[in-house]
């Protein structure tokens, strides 16, 4: 349930979850979750098997690289297909790479939106944008 101003009517989120505001009526809310639900139903389904192809790419590249984690920054803003993308091109252009085998070894990798600067994140992680060429 959101605030009254952030959702006036019932939408279905990118992870499959219905949002409906707080000021909503009854008959509003009700008629929103009979017309959403398809939707929401198929969103959620897509984005679960999304996380299953993510997590294999994750343990994929966590071998690969000798990597101590991979994961999300801000898993709002970073959707599943961008991690998987990111996760994939680094195999594809980096996985044959032992100097960078080197230098990923016993790292985290962290993985966050678009138009960021590779750096250093609060916890030693290296995080790279989803979108780095």
């Amino acid at each position: 349930v959101e605030g009254m101003q952030a959702c006036r009517r019932g939408s279905v989120t990118k992870e499959g979850r219905i949002q409906i505001g707080a000021g909503m009526a009854t008959d509003d809310i009700i008629s929103s979750l009979s017309r959403l639900a398809p939707e929401a139903n198929g969103t959620a389904v897509a984005e679960r098997s999304m996380q299953t192809k993510c997590q294999g790419i994750v343990n994929r590249v966590k071998y690969a690289f000798g990597l101590h984690l991979v994961y999300r920054v801000g898993v709002s803003t970073v959707t599943s297909p961008q991690f998987y993308e990111s996760l994939v091109r680094l195999m594809e252009k980096a996985g044959t790479n032992n100097e960078v085998k080197k230098l990923l070894v016993g790292h985290s990798l962290g993985i966050t939106s678009r138009g960021q600067f590779c750096h250093l994140g609060d916890d030693g992680s290296i995080v790279i944008p989803w979108n780095w060429l």
